[in-house]
């Protein structure tokens, strides 16, 4: 196929979540799209927020991507890492891994944190992991990310009809 020469910045829905967010494209040379999974920030230096598929949704529908959640966990003390699946619209599980010396208590930090990003009518299922482990998917071929929703949902809809140029390489 035709390699890529321009990117293009394609914004969120307003229901979806504010307009410096969105995802990043590339446009080939026969005018064609292709898309990289990527999302961005552009407000400022642009940032990188993790891939579409590895998108959530707020108890409203708002996109959370994997930086916004990292960014509030990053405030719950000795979380090592975590992994969590939204099961369907209104659930969530996280598995986390404590850093040494353990997490006590922690179980209710983490989900002040979960309520924060996604509201407070969800159901929120936290394990704190004792042994270390696995945060890893189960046998089944299934990629690994530290989040995702286990349910589909139409990526193209979440973003409007319009392409900024980020960058020109023609």
């Amino acid at each position: 196929g035709a390699e890529p020469c321009r990117l293009v910045f394609q914004p969120l829905r307003p229901r979806f979540g504010a307009p410096e967010l969105g995802r990043i494209l590339g446009v080939r040379t026969d005018g064609s799209l292709a898309d990289a999974d990527l999302l961005a920030r552009l407000c400022g230096p642009a940032e990188l927020e993790g891939p579409l598929s590895g998108a959530t949704f707020t108890m409203g529908g708002r996109l959370v991507t994997e930086r916004m959640l990292d960014a509030r966990l990053a405030g719950v003390p000795n979380v090592s890492d975590y992994r969590l699946d939204q099961t369907d619209r209104a659930s969530y599980r996280i598995r986390v891994l404590p850093a040494p010396g353990g997490m006590r208590g922690a179980a209710g930090a983490v989900l002040d944190a979960l309520v924060d990003v996604y509201g407070a009518r969800g159901r929120f299922d936290i394990d704190i992991l004792s042994n270390g482990g696995p945060l890893l998917p189960e046998a089944g071929g299934e990629p690994f990310g530290r989040v995702r929703a286990g349910f589909a949902f139409d990526g193209d809809a979440l973003f409007q009809e319009v392409f900024q140029t980020i960058w020109d390489g023609v």
